[in-house]
Order: C-alpha cells, then structure tokens, then sequence
C-alpha cells in the first residue's frame, strides 16, 4: 500500500515536457520614406477637375511648393507643371473655384489660404480682396467665415497696404464679433489686433473696448488671442487703458495655462511702455510704481502650477529694467510680513516653544502671538509671493526653470552691485545641482561678472 501511493506521488510531480524547437523569428523589411515633396506634379489643368477627392491632392501640392520664384524653379530643376505656369494663371484658376458654391467647405477654406500666400502686391489683391468679401456674404460655413477673415487681414497687408480695405476687414471682424463660434472670434480678434490704426478715433476706441471685453471670455482661446492682440496694439505705440492692465494681473490667476502666459507678456510689455505710472495698492491707500507692481507681479507666477509657466515667469524677471532695489533684495528673502511682524513658518514657531520648553495652554488671550516688532519703515509693500521669487526658482524640480533663474539672476546682477553681493551665495549653492548643465551655468553666471566691462562679483 505504501508502495503504491509514493508510486502515485511521483506520478504527479515527475510529468515530461515536450518543447517545441522555436519558430524562426519573422524578419520585417523596413521602407524608409522620402520626405521630399514632387513639385512637378502640379499644373492648372489639375484645377479643372470637378471631384473633391482629386482636387484637394492639388491644392496641398500647390502649398507645399509656395513660395516659388524663377531663381528657385532654375535651381531646382522644375521647369514643368507649376512652374511653366504663370502665378496669374493659378490666381485665376483658384477665382474660379471661388465663383463655385458647390464646392465643400474643407476646398474653398484652402483656396482663401492659397490666395492669401500667393498675392504679395497690391495690385494683385484689390480684385481678389472684393471676390473673398464676397464669399463672405453668401457663406454659412463658419471654418469658410473664420478663413475669410483670416484671408482679407493678409490681403489688407500687401504692400503697400490699403487703409480703406483695412478698414474694411475692421468692420467685417466686428459685425461678427457676437458670435459663438470661438474659431470665428479668435480670427476676427487678430485680425482687428493686427490692422488697429495708431491714430487716435472711433475705430480704436471700439476696438480697445472690444479686446478689453474678450479678455474675460468664457472660452479660454477666445481670451488667449484677446491678451495676444492687446499685445500687438501695444508693440505698435498705441496706449492701452488701465484696465488692460488690471486684466491682466486678475488673469495671473486663471485656469488655462495660455491665457497666464499671454497675461505675462502683457504686464511686462505695458511695464516696459510707462514704468513710472502710479498703481494702487489694494486695501491700501498707498501707490507703487508700475515696474514695481509688474515685477512683483511676475514674480508670484514663479510659483506657477505648470513648468512652462514658471519658466517663462523666470526669464521675463531678467528681462526687466528699473526695479527698485528693495523689490530686488526681497526675491532672496524668503521672510514674510504680516501686521508689521515678522511672520515665521509653522516649524520655527515649534522650535522656538520646544527650546524655550513654554507651551501655549489656552487660558490666556494671544499668549503664543509673535513677540518680534519689526519697523514700519524696514516693511516693504510687496505681494508675498514675490518674497524669495528668485530662490524659488533656484530650487525648482525643472532643470528649465532653475536655468532660467540663474540667467535671470545674472542680468539683475550686472545692473546692481548690491544685488550681486546677495545672490553670490546662491550662486555658489548651484554648483552642487544634481544637473551637470545646471551646474555648468551656475559657474558660467559667477565667472560671467568677472569679464570686463561687467560687474565684479567678490570672491
């Protein structure tokens, strides 16, 4: 009995495995593709077909070879299909397939963009100019609308530009300034950025009050590309009102990374164009310079959410020029005021009743309250956020943001010799990053101050 139960016991365990001999790896062959484009294969008669499958094909091949001139035709060698065609002919081939209603959307949108990177000269675009405001009468498409309005800014521009056909594409953009459609707002949102006249008068007037209305939009492209042509105004010379201004400090705040970095650009193009204007300080009766506001601004962004955001928060603090220098020692300080006191974190307020061994215990009004009284005038009033901006991003995970605050941290140094005193040691800190090229940069900034005609930097 014995023996036939460990006979049944190595039954189950000694069981014999037949492998199968591997099968032959299966070998792929690999075709790399050119990524040259065959120009030669466009010609008008192309253009002559009336089925959409074949004539989109065409218009992207025509695309892909803008721009062509003679000089390129010669040394590329194409001398056939386009480029035996004259650019005359193509523009009107491509009028002909505007005057057709049939045709879809995805087509006539193509053809407006082909029109508006083809024509270069005025002459050339009045009568294109005309047909396009046409097909934005009779089109109930709204990619076709958006395109058309993107089409007629461009041809508006040819040079030499037309004032009275700019004109034109202001009020086409404004009439559908009340649409839903975010595509057709984003469009007609550049377009009045881009063509608003640096004279003073009605146009602008409507035209800042619509940017400025956009810029609290529900849809966050819609108010990206209101702060984008705010921008663009304000490149252009044109004053932009106070409230552009406060627009753009409340959109530091929004949800959409796009809509914070737009706002970023602005505030430091505006701190640029009126640095000395006075702003006031909220919940407060007192008023601070506008670069200084900007720049304290900025640096609350350094504490962005989004690495982007931060980064370009970082680079923008050395870009900036004029800042007072308590402004510039409070972003290596990381000390907080509240109450004219000397904020201290949670774990300084434990140590200290640790050491001292005094523990609150409730029976007394404030008795744990800080002791510390600090000067009224030793208070600088600036946002909390901008305390230690610099040090912030110094120890940032990023390596993007840290290399943009030793960059940023070298340009305030070479204007301020007080400020480089204060950051050499931060400096030096860097060398030990965990990053070769952050350490890198860090000596490169230190070393940067003792090339001539820069700052010395102590030893």
């Amino acid at each position: 009995m014995a023996a036939l139960l460990k006979k049944r016991a190595l039954a189950e365990y000694c069981q014999t495995v037949v492998e199968e001999a591997p099968k032959p790896a299966k070998r792929l062959h690999l075709v790399r593709r050119s990524k040259t484009v065959d120009h030669s294969d466009f010609s008008t008669s192309s253009l002559d077909t009336v089925d959409p499958q074949q004539l989109l094909p065409a218009l992207v091949n025509l695309h892909s070879s803008l721009p062509v001139t003679e000089v390129t035709m010669q040394r590329m060698g194409l001398m056939v299909g386009f480029m035996g065609d004259s650019q005359s002919e193509v523009v009107q081939e491509l009028m002909k397939l505007l005057l057709n209603d049939s045709l879809p959307p995805i087509i006539t949108t193509k053809v407006l963009s082909l029109l508006a990177n083809i024509i270069t000269t005025h002459t050339q675009a009045q009568p294109v100019f005309e047909e396009v405001m046409r097909v934005a009468q009779r089109t109930k498409s709204k990619k076709v609308l958006a395109q058309v309005v993107h089409s007629a800014c461009a041809l508006a521009q040819c040079v030499p530009p037309d004032p009275k056909l700019q004109d034109q594409v202001i009020q086409l953009a404004l009439s559908h300034i009340t649409t839903t459609k975010f595509i057709i707002l984003v469009r007609c949102l550049e377009a009045v950025g881009t063509l608003c006249p640096v004279e003073a008068g009605r146009i602008q007037s409507s035209i800042m009050n619509t940017l400025i209305d956009h810029t609290s939009h529900q849809d966050n492209r819609v108010r990206t590309a209101a702060f984008n042509a705010l921008m663009v105004v304000q490149e252009k010379g044109v004053k932009l009102p106070a409230e552009v201004y406060d627009s753009a400090c409340k959109a530091l705040s929004d949800d959409y990374q796009s809509v914070r970095a737009a706002a970023l650009l602005l505030i430091k193009v505006a701190a640029e164009s009126d640095p000395e204007r006075l702003v006031p300080i909220p919940d407060s009766d007192l008023h601070m310079r506008l670069v200084d506001h900007a720049f304290s601004q900025i640096c609350n962004v350094v504490n962005d959410i989004n690495v982007r955001v931060r980064t370009q928060a970082a680079s923008l603090l050395g870009s900036m020029a004029g800042i007072s220098e308590k402004f510039l020692q409070q972003t290596l300080d990381k000390k907080l005021m509240s109450n004219m006191r000397r904020k201290r974190s949670a774990h300084e307020r434990a140590l200290a009743m640790l050491s001292s061994g005094e523990w609150s215990s409730g029976k007394r009004w404030a008795d744990d309250a800080p002791k510390e009284q600090v000067e009224a005038d030793s208070v600088s009033i600036i946002s909390t956020g901008s305390c230690g901006a610099n040090v912030h991003g110094l120890e940032d995970e990023f390596l993007e943001v840290r290399n943009a605050a030793l960059d940023a941290i070298c340009s305030l140094a070479l204007n301020n010799a007080q400020f480089a005193n204060q950051s050499l040691d931060f400096l030096v800190d860097m060398f030990n990053d965990e990053i070769e090229e952050v350490r890198l940069k860090a000596i490169q900034t230190v070393s940067f101050g003792h090339t001539p005609n820069t700052t010395t930097l102590p030893q």
